[in-house]
């Protein structure tokens, strides 16, 4: 079930939902397309949907509840998740480089070997996330008790 808050014409609508339904369904090529320009897939709801190992990069996630959804692999390069709901997702071995995660909150998320470096964390919350072996290096935003949390659980953070 997809929701979409939006006054956009249905055109927009409707192609917004069959780019959610072929990921949601892993068809064949979605993870292939290469990105042109910012996607925009606001405040949609994909909770559990399996986006493993697809190409995400320079899509807009901004106000989406992601809550669950598996992200393993994936590539959410220069995209924009601000103020998401991540809570329990997936995103072991995902490249988050240069991603606006600004105030999302990843609580009982699996960032293990995620590569966040350069992206935007104000605000973020990681408490019990697992960030084993995750690279933090030149992130925005790190307040110090995140940056406390990050260390304690094993991922890289930059001085």
């Amino acid at each position: 079930m997809i929701k979409k808050n939006s006054t956009k014409p249905f055109l927009s609508v409707f192609l917004l939902f069959l780019f959610m339904f072929s990921a949601c369904q892993k068809t064949p090529g979605v993870s292939d397309e290469k990105p042109k320009g910012k996607r925009n897939l606001q405040n949609v709801y994909m909770q559990g949907c399996d986006l493993s190992k697809m190409n995400l990069g320079n899509v807009d996630f901004s106000g989406s509840h992601l809550k669950g959804v598996n992200f393993q692999g994936a590539n959410l390069e220069n995209s924009k998740l601000s103020r998401v709901n991540l809570q329990n997702a997936n995103l072991d071995g995902a490249n988050l480089e240069k991603t606006d995660l600004s105030y999302s909150d990843f609580f009982n998320a699996n960032l293990h070997n995620a590569n966040l470096e350069g992206a935007d964390i104000t605000g973020a919350n990681f408490r019990s996330t697992n960030v084993t072996g995750a690279n933090f290096q030149g992130v925005t935003g790190m307040s110090d008790v995140t940056k406390t949390i990050l260390i304690e659980g094993g991922a890289t953070v930059g001085s």
